[in-house]
């Protein structure tokens, strides 16, 4: 992966003022979220890799789509937080819950996707 700076990619200044807001949100303890799409070939990756460049002291989950799973609820979710399941820990106990992977020995739990949200 070649990382590319904030000034390196040509115009794209207004996604990159995006993606820097989330970025220094971040930095403030704020959450944030996009969602960067379009055709193959179009700089998807290189926006996201000056992102990344520039989210030092975080932890970086990725994750990449397969379309032979598409058909798996939640796989893709699943493999982006599986990194960060060591770190459930630190959630409070109702969200701890909903965000641990299914056991096989423990009880079947409902879901609240308002208290997931919030996780």
């Amino acid at each position: 992966m070649v990382d590319q700076g904030w000034d390196e990619i040509l115009g794209r200044q207004f996604q990159l003022a995006r993606l820097r807001q989330v970025v220094d949100g971040a930095r403030q303890g704020n959450g944030g979220s996009l969602v960067v799409h379009g055709e193959p070939g179009v700089g998807k990756t290189a926006l996201l890799n000056a992102a990344a460049a520039d989210a030092t002291g975080f932890q970086m989950l990725t994750v990449s789509g397969v379309e032979s799973e598409s058909d798996l609820p939640f796989g893709a979710l699943t493999s982006l937080l599986r990194p960060a399941f060591t770190q459930l820990d630190h959630l409070p106990e109702g969200q701890r819950s909903l965000c641990a992977p299914p056991s096989a020995s423990g009880p079947a739990r409902r879901s609240n996707v308002w208290l997931a949200a919030q996780a």
